[in-house]
């Protein structure tokens, strides 16, 4: 009789054994201490769990698999999601994707708008209130090279903020659409994300800066030249857009090298280069509606366009599934 066991913090399931003697007592995870188990608690377990296997068969199939969900204690509730479930190349239609991130929209609206509000004007507002104190109290001293310095930190410092709060933005958004309850506090949990992030968008950004390169210096030399070569870089970006856009989320949510998320978003964007087409055009229009009244129809449009990027992202990695709709592969997850 071959016992398994599962960590309760963490959920790994831990090398099993046919002896209750052998049982590993230390999580080789997270160093979480087994509780010691017998011979009765083991059966009781087997028996709840042919009881709980019955019941499930009578139960109607949940589309969502994280709809009645809920994390271990200590666990961050996106990050056991993702280890929990496969990537799928999945091939959605656009109908199932914008019909799950409305239906998350309307039922989350306020704290959307309130995680917009917090992310986007409220901190970065401070923010630049406290870098104006800081860069004239450094301006008074009259040192050109100190107030530089200080200029280029304050700058930097900008940016590694606006990137920490779109990696929150981008976990608070996931874990709506996965049917989680909205939890404010994900959006000030981008610090393990970071690092890989910023070497993510370095590698977007090699793209459109070496066409800007390009392009300027052949605009001195042949202004056709430089206009065809532009348009054939334009193309190549936006090809390279089809690939790999999903390769933000899966270092995000998934936790992926850099160059993993490149090869699983190479994978799952197969077949769903109309969907991505999609995603765009209609997130484009929305967004200028939104735009139309002065921009305060932003606080509205720019929430669900962020939830149609997600459930595209979940969709055509098969981690949210519309009724009938089976993956055409699985790809393993390193």
């Amino acid at each position: 009789m071959t016992i398994e066991q599962r960590c309760k913090t963490c959920g790994k399931i831990l090398p099993t054994s046919n002896k209750l003697e052998e049982l590993v007592t230390v999580c080789t995870d997270c160093a979480n201490v087994l509780a010691a188990a017998t011979q009765a608690e083991f059966v009781s377990n087997k028996m709840e769990k042919r009881q709980d296997a019955q019941i499930h068969l009578l139960q109607p199939v949940i589309e969502n698999p994280y709809q009645s969900y809920a994390a271990p204690q200590g666990i961050p509730d996106l990050d056991f999601h993702s280890t929990m479930h496969p990537v799928q190349n999945t091939v959605p239609t656009f109908g199932n994707i914008f019909n799950h991130a409305v239906t998350v929209w309307k039922a989350n609206l306020w704290m959307m708008i309130a995680a917009l509000l917090i992310t986007s004007f409220v901190i970065p507002f401070g923010f630049n209130i406290a870098s104006a104190w800081v860069q004239g109290l450094v301006d008074n001293v009259e040192n050109p090279i100190l107030s530089k310095t200080f200029g280029v930190i304050l700058t930097t410092v900008g940016i590694l903020l606006n990137v920490f709060l779109g990696i929150g933005s981008t976990k608070f958004s996931i874990q709506v659409l996965r049917g989680g309850l909205p939890n404010l506090g994900l959006l000030f949990q981008g610090g393990n994300r970071l690092l890989p992030i910023l070497s993510l968008s370095i590698l977007w950004g090699i793209v459109p800066i070496g066409a800007v390169f390009v392009c300027s210096f052949l605009a001195n030399i042949n202004p056709v030249v430089c206009a065809v070569v532009g348009l054939i870089l334009f193309i190549f970006f936006v090809v390279l857009f089809q690939w790999f856009w999903p390769s933000y989320y899966l270092v995000v949510d998934r936790r992926t090298k850099v160059i993993e998320s490149l090869r699983l978003a190479k994978e799952i964007t197969k077949g769903n280069n109309g969907n991505t087409c999609y995603v765009f055009l209609v997130g484009l229009g929305i967004n200028l509606l939104g735009a139309i009244p002065c921009g305060v129809g932003l606080l509205f449009t720019v929430p669900l366009v962020s939830l149609l990027w997600g459930s595209a992202y979940l969709m055509i990695s098969g981690q949210v599934a519309p009724s009938g709709l089976a993956p055409k592969s699985s790809i393993e997850v390193s």
